[in-house]
């Protein structure tokens, strides 16, 4: 059997943030985006991505975000970020749609979303619809 080793990623990747307190959810969307190159920073609450998004080290493309969490919900993350990165990308990620309609019934705030659980394809299309793909 041929089987091709997945490249690392490389400095020059595009960065995305992942958000989610469910290990599982991150460790899944982790897997997936990083094998097509994509440099992947996880964190278990918003609190951290907020955190490492002021630092500045990392200039993540994207963020991919759980709407429900416990101590800040996406919405607030999102508007958070927004403050001090008023064109970053966000990527919803819920199994409550219901919750972006209703805070966002018009679409205004520019927020995709993407319903879980998701498939691999799923991830991949909602990506790369806003963001380059790695080597671009």
């Amino acid at each position: 059997m041929n089987h091709t080793p997945t490249p690392a990623p490389s400095d020059a990747a595009p960065c995305i943030f992942l958000v989610d307190d469910e290990p599982l959810m991150l460790h899944a969307a982790r897997l997936i985006l990083s094998r097509l190159g994509y440099r992947i920073r996880c964190f278990s609450n918003p609190v951290e991505a907020l955190s490492a998004l002021s630092e500045g080290v990392d200039h993540p493309a994207l963020v991919v975000s759980d709407v429900d969490m416990p101590e800040m919900n996406g919405f607030e993350l999102f508007h958070r970020a927004r403050a001090s990165h008023a064109h970053l990308p966000f990527l919803f990620v819920t199994g409550s749609p219901a919750h972006l309609r209703d805070r966002d019934p018009h679409g205004e705030l520019g927020v995709d979303l993407l319903r879980k659980p998701f498939t691999t394809d799923g991830l991949l299309r909602a990506v790369s619809a806003l963001t380059a793909p790695p080597g671009s």
